[in-house]
C-alpha cells in the first residue's frame, strides 16, 4: 500500500479540519515514532497531542483540537 507523505497528510486533514470546522479530531494507529518530530505535524489554529505506542509495530494516537477550545494533558 502507497502511503502520502507525512506533509501531504497534514494539508489534507488541515484542510478538512478549515473546510468542515471541525473542533476536535482523533487519529488512531498513527505508527509514530519519537524520531518524527511534532513540527511536521502542526495545523495552525490547532493544538496537538499525541500518544505514540513505543517499542510495538502499529498503534498510537494524535489529537487536534482547536486552539479556542481549553484543553491540556
Amino acid at each position: 500500500m502507497l502511503r502520502p507523505s507525512p506533509n501531504h497528510t497534514v494539508e489534507h486533514l488541515m484542510a478538512d479540519l478549515k473546510g468542515y470546522k471541525i473542533d476536535v479530531v482523533v487519529i488512531t494507529e498513527t505508527q509514530r515514532k519519537k524520531k518524527h518530530a511534532n513540527q511536521n505535524f502542526i495545523i495552525n489554529g490547532y493544538a496537538l497531542f499525541r500518544r505514540d505506542w513505543l517499542g510495538h509495530h502499529g498503534g498510537g494516537i494524535t489529537i487536534y483540537g482547536n486552539s479556542r477550545l481549553s484543553a491540556d494533558v
